[in-house]
């Protein structure tokens, strides 16, 4: 799980995670304030979250809305390649451990595509740690839990500037 609220975090998530600090942040980033917002790539990406845990699949996809990003979620495995058909997002943030078909399987059905989006796995394991799954294998890109929202945002703005 996205473990928002338990660990350090930048000012803006903590903000948003705090329902009564929401609309602050929220305004901040309509108006391009924000912290985070994806200002600096000028581009708004198309963002599936594939996380087990509703919660942190949503709070997630808010905040990239919020930052200016199209974002929906799912909370299955299974319903990540029917959700990838229906709204050909550009990057997709995977759970590794789901109950139903974990991410290393939703990342392998998705590299059969012909357009495959940039995958990035979220995982509790390092990519080089004890027991980690080889990611570089299936995923671009690898962050560890907790994630630090600057850190997606710059992968983000990132994979905006190279895809120009």
């Amino acid at each position: 799980m996205f473990c928002f609220v338990d660990v350090p975090l930048s000012f803006g998530i903590v903000m948003y995670i705090f329902g009564h600090r929401y609309r602050p942040i929220a305004k901040q980033a309509r108006e391009g304030n924000a912290m985070h917002s994806n200002v600096g790539s000028g581009q708004k990406r198309r963002i599936l979250v594939v996380d087990d845990d509703q919660e942190c699949a949503t709070a997630l996809s808010q905040i990239l809305e919020i930052v200016g990003h199209d974002a929906r979620f799912v909370c299955e495995g299974a319903q990540a390649t029917h959700a990838v058909d229906g709204f050909e997002p550009d990057i997709v943030l995977v759970d590794v451990s789901m109950p139903d078909i974990d991410g290393l399987e939703v990342a392998r059905i998705l590299r059969e595509r012909d357009r495959p989006p940039l995958l990035v796995s979220i995982s509790g394991f390092s990519e080089n740690g004890v027991g980690a799954p080889r990611f570089s294998e299936l995923f671009d890109h690898h962050l560890v839990k907790p994630i630090e929202f600057a850190d997606l945002q710059t992968l983000i703005d990132t994979t905006a500037e190279n895809s120009r």
